[in-house]
């Protein structure tokens, strides 16, 4: 993300650009120069670029629970042992600037996902590949998302970046806040100003806590160029505004080498030709046409951290605590919603399109948010892949609404220390999830295991997952509560289809997850704690049992399956 190969360049070609760093000893060296808190400022989607685990085991579903173990750990150590101020920032939603970006990445991930697959099936069922796969041809791993945001709140202030971009209002904050460092996992970092240093997400060491340091004035001084300079530069180079095919063609016409690109982008700047929106757009689209004019100007000033910072009011107190979910903020105000495909292969006839199995919750989600307002033709837009012939799409969709009346939505969502609104919150979260009340009475089921349960239901319900692999999901959960999951798990050979049932399981428990908080219910929810690979482990063990000794392995989870199977 960002500007496309400044990262190598600085690493490659800048003197002392990039080292090594130990956060210990730079947050005691900023404490003897410094007075305040230490505070350091993390990009939460940048976290999940760190390699805790292997890319095996992400394509197996990822082992959840040990890789919240070790931010948790991790986190606390900066806390307790250097007495640091830790302060974390989130995507809320994609700009509007980063739509066509965002769809372009998708459709990557997607093709890549599907290499995987078809290399497991023709190498029938092996995973010797996956490991020394690039980081370019990987897809990764988010489904820990909302696991590591609740570990994140509880070690410091956690902020939703809503209406600015988050680059943007992160090193605004970090800049105000003389913070140590930023860390993140975007080459944009490179460009902002401000005093804090900006260590690499990807390159942390949880448990030693060290990293690479991305050294901004070095860059700075190879290039030539002051601050002020560098939003233009940026622009020039390429980034998720002025995107890689836009520049191609001025770069080409320049003669732009992978080996002097950045010297003459800033050669170019330093001239003093191209010096304001005017010139940069006749340079890189060959005309000074608003359209092409508002892109520069967007570019450039997604650099300016000193923008209007407008504070909420009461008028608008339902927006402004909205932002405590995503989605929720995004139904509420009629933006844009975007749902993402991992590790989904929608060639496959034994499973729906990723849209039929979870709009239905989706629809009710969005019905549930806006019901207050009374609306007969809204419609949604939400961004997705629905069948594998086509890119992601821009669709329209009409809400359900819930066809009882419901209590005030700030006194429902938020005011949760309303007790006697529990049993209608349960009744209206069996509505958002199910459709109806009676399918599943979620209130009775053990709260470490309530959104467990819940997507395990209503996989069955439809039909997309079968008993055994609901108890294999069911059994893996109980056992890392058990405490009594192996770290080593023997992999053997594995099938494509409990790959997708691993990820799937994954995406429905966040999808609940989110309607647990959207009705006022979030001290019940049950973070995913899920091991991918165990899961699979288990899944073909089950499969291999007599009908006995079947019953013999799940017999410590009747309680929570009587729930799946009535």
């Amino acid at each position: 993300m960002g500007i496309r190969f400044l990262q190598t360049f600085l690493c490659n070609e800048v003197p002392d650009g990039y080292f090594k760093v130990d956060i210990g000893r730079e947050i005691h060296k900023w404490k003897k120069e410094n007075s305040g808190p230490a505070v350091i400022v993390f990009d939460v989607m940048g976290m999940l670029n760190i390699p805790i685990q292997s890319n095996s085991d992400m394509v197996l579903g990822g082992r959840h629970h040990i890789v919240l173990s070790k931010y948790d750990n991790f986190f606390l150590k900066l806390k307790l042992e250097y007495g640091a101020e830790l302060v974390f920032f989130c995507d809320g939603r994609v700009q509007k600037n980063k739509n066509d970006v965002w769809i372009q990445r998708q459709d990557e991930k997607y093709a890549k996902t599907l290499k995987i697959f078809d290399e497991i099936e023709e190498s029938k069922g092996s995973l010797k590949f996956v490991d020394s796969m690039r980081d370019d041809d990987f897809p990764g791993l988010t489904t820990t998302i909302h696991g590591l945001v609740n570990v994140c709140r509880r070690h410091g202030e956690f902020k939703l970046s809503m209406n600015v971009e988050c680059d943007t209002e992160l090193s605004r904050f970090a800049t105000m806040n003389n913070a140590v460092a930023i860390v993140a996992d975007d080459t944009d970092f490179l460009i902002y100003e401000g005093n804090w240093k900006y260590w690499s997400a990807r390159k942390l060491n949880l448990l030693h806590l060290t990293t690479m340091e991305y050294c901004r004035p070095a860059l700075r001084m190879a290039l030539g160029l002051s601050q002020k300079q560098l939003p233009m530069f940026a622009t020039l180079a390429g980034n998720d505004i002025i995107r890689h095919d836009f520049v191609q063609p001025f770069h080409r016409q320049l003669r732009l080498t992978r080996y002097n690109r950045f010297q003459k982008l800033a050669q170019l700047v330093r001239s003093n030709n191209i010096n304001d929106v005017a010139s940069i757009s006749r340079a890189i689209f060959g005309s000074t046409e608003s359209q092409f004019m508002n892109l520069v100007e967007e570019s450039i000033t997604t650099y300016d951290i000193y923008y209007d910072h407008e504070q909420g009011t009461q008028e608008d107190l339902l927006t402004e605590r909205s932002a405590f979910e995503t989605s929720f903020f995004t139904f509420l105000n009629g933006s844009s919603y975007y749902i993402t495909l991992m590790y989904y292969d929608l060639r496959r006839t034994d499973f729906r399109s990723y849209y039929d199995v979870v709009m239905p919750i989706v629809k009710r989600q969005i019905g549930f948010v806006r019901h207050h307002k009374n609306e007969q033709n809204y419609m949604q837009t939400i961004v997705m892949k629905i069948d594998h012939t086509q890119s992601h799409q821009e669709l329209k969709i009409a809400p359900e609404y819930p066809k009882i009346q419901l209590p005030d939505l700030m006194e429902l969502t938020f005011n949760t220390q309303n007790e006697s609104l529990t049993t209608v919150r349960f009744d209206v979260l069996a509505w958002i999830v199910f459709g109806c009340q009676e399918i599943i009475q979620i209130e009775q089921i053990a709260p470490k295991y309530m959104v467990v349960v819940s997507a395990l239901k209503f996989l069955l319900s439809i039909n997309e997952i079968t008993p055994t692999e609901a108890d294999a999901v069911l059994l893996c959960v109980h056992e890392i509560h058990q405490k009594t999951v192996p770290l080593d798990i023997s992999r053997g050979k594995v099938s494509t289809r409990s790959i997708v049932v691993s990820h799937l399981y994954s995406r429905i428990h966040n999808t609940i997850l989110i309607c647990f908080k959207f009705v006022g219910l979030e001290k019940f929810i049950d973070y995913l704690v899920f091991d991918g690979p165990y899961f699979i482990f288990l899944l073909k063990s089950l499969l291999s049992k007599s009908e006995e000794d079947y019953n013999d392995a799940v017999a410590g989870i009747q309680e929570q399956r009587k729930f799946l199977l009535h």
